[in-house]
């Protein structure tokens, strides 16, 4: 969640520029995005239709983020050119991109809650936590987007201090609980052999790539947010948090299929420069891999 106050039109370097790396990175990660996306529609022949609309739905969320981000830096550089004032005004499709990110990254949250409670034999703690402090967040988020449109301004009250903080302190702590029950889950499933048991580092280095790099994202964002309150520092890194929850998603998807389909192989983790090495052991490996799958 991010916010400013009033922002000195001059300074185009830490406002502009920002909002274009920022731009730069959320395009590139949504590259990556695509080329997952066409892997997982090649090799998922053990997901049911639905499972697939889903994903595909939440491709099209993606695009509609990117999209809404591209619009939002175009009104300010080439609508409103020569403008510099036109910056303190807060443009409709940086709301708008807020609810795309916010709608998948809910659903992402509840996907990676349903494979927790379906892995950890249906026990609900930790999935209810994670769907609480999820949705806590989004609503948060959405009271603060409605009220930053409302006032067509990037102007921070304390009222929106207290909402960026109890929002982003949700955020983070169910990221977390996702990454640290997931690898407890997981580790249940080594069995000794070096075959199923790469099956499972993999899943385990997924599932802590998804909470350590959100975490630090929205960790940076909040901090500033209230460090560096005249500049777009926090909206670029809040912009990419928003395409690592499906980049994350999709790798783990990936690397099922693949290593169902080629145990033997090395599985790349994009978001990472970790390489999982994979032996020619394959007896126990179908069936380990359907153990630990994805919904």
């Amino acid at each position: 969640m991010y916010s400013t106050d009033s922002l000195p039109p001059a300074n185009l370097d830490a406002t502009l520029g920002a909002a274009f790396v920022g731009l730069s990175v959320t395009l590139f990660i949504y590259s990556l995005n695509v080329g997952q996306l066409v892997l997982y529609l090649r090799t998922s022949h053990q997901d049911t239709w639905c499972f697939k609309s889903l994903i595909l739905f939440l491709w099209l969320l993606d695009s509609a983020h990117v999209t809404f981000i591209t619009m939002g830096i175009w009104q300010y550089t080439i609508t409103s050119r020569g403008d510099l004032f036109a910056i303190l005004r807060f443009v409709w499709a940086f709301g708008a991109q807020v609810f795309a990110m916010l709608v998948g990254n809910l659903i992402v949250r509840y996907i990676f809650a349903y494979r927790i409670w379906k892995l950890g034999g249906r026990r609900t703690v930790a999935p209810l936590l994670i769907g609480i402090s999820s949705t806590w967040s989004a609503v948060m988020t959405t009271i603060i987007t409605i009220r930053t449109v409302s006032s067509a301004s990037w102007g921070k009250s304390k009222i929106i201090e207290f909402l960026m903080f109890s929002g982003s302190a949700a955020e983070i702590f169910g990221d977390s609980v996702i990454a640290i029950v997931m690898t407890r889950l997981l580790k249940r499933f080594r069995t000794g052999l070096a075959s199923s048991d790469s099956i499972v580092q993999t899943f385990i280095v997924y599932s802590v790539n998804t909470g350590a790099l959100t975490v630090l994202c929205i960790s940076l964002s909040l901090i500033t947010a209230f460090a560096l309150p005249h500049s777009f520092v926090s909206l670029a890194l809040y912009l990419i948090v928003g395409k690592l929850y499906l980049n994350s998603l999709l790798g783990t998807l990936n690397a099922r299929s693949r290593l169902i389909a080629h145990p033997e192989e090395s599985i790349p983790l994009l978001t990472t420069d970790i390489e999982i090495q994979f032996s020619d052991e394959r007896d126990t490996m179908n069936e380990d891999c359907r153990q630990v799958d994805s919904p």
